[in-house]
């Protein structure tokens, strides 16, 4: 997760704290449209493909979760 700037970091928290993009624009003082494009490159960064997988990997580049191990 270092390689997000510091406002998708912050962004990506408030994902991850279950904000919705009218909850995370109203504030951080943005537009739902700016957010809305800071989360694709988000996505893109990171791989992810929904805001659930966004905010496992954050719990997880943080160490507040781990991932349970695949059952074959």
């Amino acid at each position: 997760m270092n390689i997000l700037t510091p406002r998708e970091k912050e962004i990506t928290v408030l994902v991850a704290t279950g904000a919705s993009n009218k909850q995370i624009a109203r504030q951080l003082f943005i537009s739902e449209n700016t957010v809305k494009t800071i989360l694709a490159k988000v996505f893109e960064k990171t791989s992810s493909q929904s805001r659930t997988e966004l905010a496992v990997r954050w719990l997880s580049s943080q160490n507040l979760v781990t991932r349970p191990l695949a059952v074959a």
